[in-house]
């Protein structure tokens, strides 16, 4: 019996380092499936924000008849500060106008995503997982805002695809939105200068950021990678409202 003891001790660290090297090993090989079973399980729940930018890619990328759009809920605030809940479909696919769509029941460009937030809220590649099916994804900061120029905006994603050949989807938010950074991740840093004087340029991307309180736009873009027969790449800009 008293050789039965530490057989068990040996048995249970074995099976607890055997555990954690197939949860490291799925977190970096398999990242779609390990975040489904931490979500299965309680462990992850998106903030806000990131099921509104969720809501805004999979309008584009699925279209409205599509029943990701129809689960995604959130909880925003109404212009008077009470709580209200948020059906993606609902507020921002039921009963709009057949010029909306860009194809089929697909919104792109047009009618953006709102939300409301009290405090600020973080955004993160890890829980974005269920729009983009384990693609990559980068969150770009810039120096100088976006605001409501959906065509610089255009021009701007039009000029730098060649620099993302390796990224499905990118998410834009200006520095000055951007309260807190997560891990950096390697990325094209440089000023594209445009006709009149404007110019935006690209500091960094991250895993990771966390997003000041305030009334925000999300809209997301469909364009065609600069390679022959590239795929898509989804790009979504958030900005504040005025």
């Amino acid at each position: 019996m008293k050789g039965i003891a530490p057989t068990i001790v040996i048995f249970v660290l074995a099976a607890v380092i055997f555990v954690v090297a197939v949860w490291f090993l799925l977190s970096k090989v398999f990242p779609n499936i390990l975040y489904q079973l931490e979500k299965l399980l309680g462990i992850v729940r998106p903030t806000p924000i990131e099921s509104a930018i969720i809501c805004s890619i999979a309008r584009c990328k699925y279209g409205c008849n599509s029943f990701r759009v129809r689960d995604i809920n959130w909880i925003d605030y109404d212009d008077i500060g009470r709580k209200i809940s948020v059906n993606c479909w609902e507020k921002f696919c039921s009963g709009t106008s057949p010029d909306v769509y860009s194809e089929g029941d697909k919104i792109c460009e047009k009618m953006p995503v709102t939300i409301n937030l009290k405090s600020p809220q973080r955004i993160s590649i890890d829980h974005l997982y269920d729009v983009t099916g384990g693609e990559e994804i980068r969150i770009q900061s810039t120096k100088f805002g976006l605001g409501f120029s959906w065509d610089l905006w255009s021009s701007f994603m039009q000029q730098v695809l060649d620099y993302l050949t390796k990224t499905e989807y990118v998410i834009g938010v200006t520095d000055e939105n951007i309260v807190a950074y997560g891990d950096a991740v390697d990325c094209a840093v440089f000023t594209i200068p445009f006709t009149g004087g404007a110019q935006i340029t690209l500091t960094g991307c991250y895993k990771s950021v966390e997003v000041r309180e305030g009334k925000y736009t999300i809209t997301t873009f469909n364009f065609r990678k600069l390679i022959l027969a590239g795929p898509s790449i989804y790009a979504t800009a958030i900005s504040k409202s005025a």
